[in-house]
């Protein structure tokens, strides 16, 4: 996460319009330089693969290359960092409501047979770890984190915290520790293999060694690039992007016998034992310990109302995106510390939302800059108000507030992938809230605007955001919304560029409904078959082409009956098996018209 005091345009009452939110990647020639990878240690000539501009103040393009010997990547020169001047109060709060790193750190814990014993966790940021292993009487834990993020845990929780780098610590004990954990630290080090022999020396005998770091995979100009891919290639804050080798052969070099990687949401989480242990995450465990932690931390009356309202927020957030509504609304009361008075009154009385335009910038700009996590909890409360409470107007106007909140934030404060995410998020469902509204007009605008916003950006890997994933949800929203409204003209002229757009973007046997039963087939998160196939079926079927709608609509009964109990597949079983009847009904039908019609020309 970084801050940014750039400004990339500006942002007007109701500028909903396309937006450049990216930072530039340029592609480079591979022209090779005589260097010493950090990862591997070895001095070869290594190419130049990508330029990424940072959003630090000198907005330095820092140059990313290739080991050839051990295939990382890694940054030349070395950035020069100081992270304890980069945390402001509000950018830690921000990590700390909107931080998923207490849920990456427990996958990672929940391996683990014996979940208790001394714990130290390094780069520990605002210590939620340390406090977990502790408020669950796990064992004792000791926290490193030398940048200010570690003051919550330190003043707040009154936990055990060093303010210092590892390096530095003298007085911490060797081989005392049943479980030392680092999350995403390693590759901000110059000296990767110095650190990872620093860790390992704090490794109690029998116990394990837990980090980890991003896994960008191979970069190559043909690789669709993620929106996130600027995020994990972080330029002036990360030094190395390890590949396996080099993180096995660097474990190895410390003597550790037994070594596993898993690949777990795009990072490689990697554990060095001396005993065999086992690397199936128990994501059950993790989901019920990260609640149970919450929950009891909410209500600790020894902390303060402002602390309490933090984990009030972190359990709002976590029952909210499972939609488990008549749990999360009575949480709404409590988090009054933690928004602006205006904002907490809304949370309560949807009904009460003005008109987004009617907010100056300036009171915006004041919300954002000492609240950074209100462009996603004003989506969350859209969603609620949409799919909880039924009050589709509230739910447009908290859906544009989000949208305009998450776009001064990247432009004067912070510039995130998560903060584009909501803003991409946030401008998709007003659009749909606004088709369930009856404002067609406006929110097939808005729709066509996101689905086009690919075209109003660079192409090719460069092309960060705005996401593949929101054009397409936008284009097949547009599509389901025309057909479910019998809309058959119009749908019918939506269809072929809706399958144009698939094609180029997707491999093209997706259009196809066979392909989606394949065993292998990886569906894309934005594209679930089910619907789309049963539009399409429904348009054939209403516009007189009944043969292929009732071999369609077949297909797609097959299709769902494979792959109960995915929710859509459960939801449109019947109604593929009794569109299917009535197609054939009308081909009977018809076939029974025209002999009808030919016997009575023979008559004549």
């Amino acid at each position: 996460m970084t801050s940014s005091a750039s400004i990339s345009g500006e942002a007007g009452a109701e500028s909903l319009g396309p937006v450049r939110l990216f930072r530039p990647v340029s592609w480079e020639d591979g022209t090779p330089v005589v260097l010493r990878c950090p990862a591997c240690g070895c001095e070869s000539p290594c190419p130049k693969i990508l330029s990424v501009t940072t959003t630090l103040k000198s907005h330095v393009p820092f140059a990313l290359h290739l080991c050839p010997e051990c295939r990382s990547h890694f940054y030349d020169p070395i950035p020069d960092i100081t992270y304890s001047a980069r945390y402001s109060e509000a950018a830690s709060l921000y990590a700390l409501l909107q931080g998923t790193s207490l849920e990456f750190a427990l996958a990672a814990l929940s391996t683990l047979t014996k979940k208790e014993g001394q714990l130290l966790d390094v780069g520990c940021g605002p210590g939620l770890v340390v406090d977990f292993w502790e408020r669950l009487h796990l064992g004792v834990s000791t926290g490193i984190e030398p940048s200010s993020s570690g003051n919550f845990a330190r003043q707040d929780l009154h936990r055990n915290i060093r303010v210092l780098h590892l390096s530095e610590d003298s007085e911490l004990p060797d081989h005392a520790f049943d479980v030392v954990l680092s999350t995403e630290v390693v590759e901000h080090v110059s000296d990767p293999a110095l650190f990872l022999c620093d860790l390992s020396k704090k490794v109690a005998p029998g116990g394990v060694l837990i980090f980890s770091t991003p896994n960008i995979g191979p970069l190559a100009r043909d690789l669709p690039a993620p929106s996130n891919l600027v995020e994990a290639l972080s330029p002036g804050f990360h030094v190395t992007l390890f590949s396996e080798a080099a993180l096995r052969s660097l474990l190895a070099a410390l003597d550790w016998p037994h070594v596993q990687l898993i690949d777990h949401h795009g990072h490689w989480i990697v554990y060095a034992s001396r005993e065999p242990i086992t690397s199936k995450m128990d994501l059950v465990w993790v989901d019920e310990a990260h609640r149970k932690y919450l929950e009891h931390a909410a209500k600790d009356g020894a902390l303060s109302p402002r602390v309490r309202a933090i984990f009030s927020y972190r359990l709002f957030r976590k029952i909210a995106n499972e939609g488990r509504w008549p749990e999360a609304n009575p949480l709404l009361p409590h988090l009054a510390h933690l928004l602006p008075s205006m904002v907490a009154s809304w949370a309560l009385h949807p009904d009460d939302i003005v008109e987004t335009g009617a907010i100056p910038d300036d009171t915006l700009r004041e919300w954002v800059a000492e609240f950074y996590h209100l462009p996603a909890f004003l989506f969350l409360l859209g969603i609620r108000s949409k799919n909880h409470l039924g009050k589709t107007k509230a739910s447009v106007q908290f859906f544009k507030l989000a949208c305009r909140l998450s776009k001064l934030m990247v432009f004067y404060y912070l510039d995130d992938a998560y903060t584009k995410e909501i803003f991409w998020e946030s401008r998709l469902n007003a659009g749909i809230a606004l088709l369930e509204s009856a404002q067609e007009s406006e929110g097939i605008t808005l729709l066509e605007q996101v689905g086009a916003s690919l075209q109003d950006n660079d192409t090719g890997a460069e092309r960060l955001l705005p996401q593949l994933k929101f054009a397409t949800r936008a284009w097949l929203a547009i599509f389901q919304h025309r057909v479910l409204r019998g809309n058959w003209e119009a749908a019918g002229l939506a269809l072929s560029p809706l399958q144009g757009f698939l094609a180029s973007h997707y491999d093209p046997s997706l259009l196809r409904i066979s392909a989606w039963s394949q065993p292998e087939r990886q569906w894309p998160e934005e594209w679930s078959p089910f619907w789309y196939f049963f539009c399409e079926q429904m348009l054939l079927l209403n516009t007189g082409r009944n043969a292929e709608a009732a071999e369609g609509f077949d297909q797609l009964h097959t299709l769902c009956r494979e792959k109960v109990p995915h929710p859509d597949a459960v939801h449109l079983l019947s109604s593929c098996r009794r569109h299917a009847k009535l197609a054939r009904q009308r081909v009977k039908g018809s076939k029974g018209f025209l002999a009808r019609f030919r016997f009575r020309l023979h008559g004549i």
